[in-house]
């Protein structure tokens, strides 16, 4: 009977668990609503963390939070899935491209007053006429750096070793005039790199940018940050 009671309780709090975390994505989703970005859930993985903060090294200043963390079901990709960055235009184009670069530069380790970065091996800009494979995004840069001595910001629910397990980041910083700037990425270890083409594509699938802007009210929106935040606090990601 405390067998049965015991595998009872470790059910139910796996359950209560997935209910939050689902919860939280719906709240994330309706967040992106608001300004006509479509978000969906990837297929084949599972949520394993909200608002993570992640830096390629951490003799660099530059890094970024992830509004959502998702692990494939075989623990080879994790894709993180950006915040919806709403600063001034000029700032915003000066954003997502600035961390674009100086990202690759803390991958690579290199001192950009020293070495000059050779954007052409690690850097891909697309700006198609027809972008709707892309986010439906006006330009995404894409880049592609191994990874050595990444890490998130404690507490995250891989270990250190687990995580140096993704040995590759393909970074995504995409714009589209209007809309908030979002910067995402995909980890893959060894054996997720030998699935890049479909990692890549199932990603691709998960967001996307309207055809146009939608409007919506300040008050709207602060109240709709604030809800998708004290969620995230009340579930103990802040």
């Amino acid at each position: 009977m405390k067998t049965f009671f015991a595998s009872f309780i470790l059910v139910f709090a796996s359950l209560a668990s997935f209910a939050q975390t689902q919860h939280l994505f719906d709240t994330y989703r309706s967040y992106g609503k608001l300004y006509g970005i479509k978000v969906e859930e990837p297929e084949g993985f599972k949520a394993i963390d909200y608002f993570a903060l992640f830096r390629f090294n951490n003799d660099y200043r530059v890094g970024m939070g992830y509004e959502v963390v998702f692990q494939s079901e075989d623990k080879d990709c994790l894709f993180l899935f950006p915040m919806y960055e709403t600063l001034g235009t000029s700032e915003r184009n000066t954003l997502y491209a600035s961390m674009a670069y100086g990202e690759v530069e803390a991958a690579l380790q290199i001192d950009s007053e020293e070495e000059v970065l050779d954007t052409a091996r690690y850097v891909k800009v697309v700006a198609e006429a027809d972008m709707s494979r892309y986010f439906n995004a006006d330009t995404v840069i894409f880049y592609k750096v191994p990874m050595d001595s990444a890490s998130f910001h404690e507490p995250f629910p891989l270990s250190l070793s687990e995580i140096r397990m993704y040995t590759t980041c393909i970074g995504m910083n995409m714009r589209k005039e209007g809309f908030p700037v979002m910067m995402a990425k995909i980890l893959l270890t060894e054996e997720g790199l030998k699935k890049e083409k479909e990692y890549v594509e199932a990603f691709l699938s998960c967001i996307r940018y309207g055809d146009e802007p939608k409007k919506y009210s300040k008050r709207k929106e602060r109240r709709v940050v604030k809800r998708y935040y004290d969620k995230l606090q009340k579930g103990g990601y802040l």
